[in-house]
Order: structure tokens, then C-alpha cells, then sequence
């Protein structure tokens, strides 16, 4: 999943996130996954760690694994990603919501950050992470500090 590239990239800002969001979604994984078919979650980790593919690829080919599961687990599988994908979306608003606590010149950054994940949905994971690591490697030294002092300071609630 690309939430994990958002938050990389943007660990800054994540990184003030409250505990129970990143608790209550590990809990709800581990239990999907334990009800799903091995192979089948086999796959969806093949898939997700593709970093060829891009975020719509990696949606169209979890489908079409969907498919393949026993009747029973279908609905099980199809609640399972509809979850990971409005997840993906609350990190994102999460996100979003910590950016104002920054400087104006840090925000500027997360914002490109941000809207470089948002509208990257077709871009191979590889070139997307490049793409933002890009973005945060270009920062200004006070702008890297920013980061760096807040995620030391709240390393703790991630």
C-alpha cells in the first residue's frame, strides 16, 4: 500500500498522528487476513510490495485476485480493500489536517508532497517515491530541521 510512502514522505506530519488511527487499523488487518485464503493474501503481497506498479494497477489486479476466491470469501476480500482504501484516504485528510502547523515554508512542501501522492495514482510506486523524495530532498535545510525536530518529538505517537 502507498500509505506507508505518503507517510515517509510526509513523516513529518504523520509522525503527530494519534496512536489509536495506526493501532485500530493493524488490529482490522490482522483480522481480515487471518479469515482469507493464505494464497490469496500471499498474493496481495506480491502485489502490494510491486513497486512497478502504480496505485490503480495494484487496485485492478487485488480485483481480479478477488475473483479468484471461494464465494465466501469474496464480500470478506472486497470489505477488506474498500477498508485499506479509506484508510489510505483518512491518512491522507490526516495529513493534511497537520500541515498548518508548520512553517509557511515547510507547509509549501508537504502541500507539493501531498498533492504529488494525490494525483499520482498512475505513476509506478518507484517513480512516485522518487518523485517525493525529490521533493524532500530539494527542501532547505531549515525546512529539513522542521521535519527532523518534529518527528523527533513525536516519535513516540507513531
Amino acid at each position: 500500500m502507498m500509505l506507508r510512502v505518503l507517510a515517509v514522505a510526509a513523516f513529518a506530519a504523520v509522525a503527530l498522528a494519534d496512536q489509536s488511527f495506526e493501532a485500530d487499523f493493524i488490529a482490522k488487518i490482522k483480522q481480515a487476513l487471518a479469515s482469507l485464503d493464505p494464497a490469496f493474501v500471499q498474493k496481495l503481497q506480491e502485489i502490494g510490495t510491486n513497486m512497478d506498479l502504480s496505485r490503480n494497477q495494484k487496485v485492478a489486479q487485488t480485483n481480479e485476485a478477488i475473483k479468484m476466491l471461494p464465494a465466501d470469501q469474496q464480500e470478506k476480500a472486497k470489505k477488506f480493500i474498500a477498508f485499506g482504501l479509506d484508510k489510505e484516504k483518512e491518512m491522507i485528510d490526516l495529513a493534511k489536517s497537520l500541515i498548518p502547523q508548520f512553517s509557511a515554508e515547510a507547509q509549501a512542501v508537504l502541500n507539493k508532497i501531498v498533492s504529488t501522492y494525490e494525483n499520482g495514482a498512475d505513476v509506478p510506486d518507484k517513480q512516485l517515491h522518487e518523485n517525493i523524495m525529490n521533493i524532500m530532498n530539494s527542501a532547505s535545510d531549515a525546512v529539513k530541521a522542521e521535519f527532523k525536530a518534529a518527528e523527533s518529538s513525536h516519535s513516540d505517537k507513531v
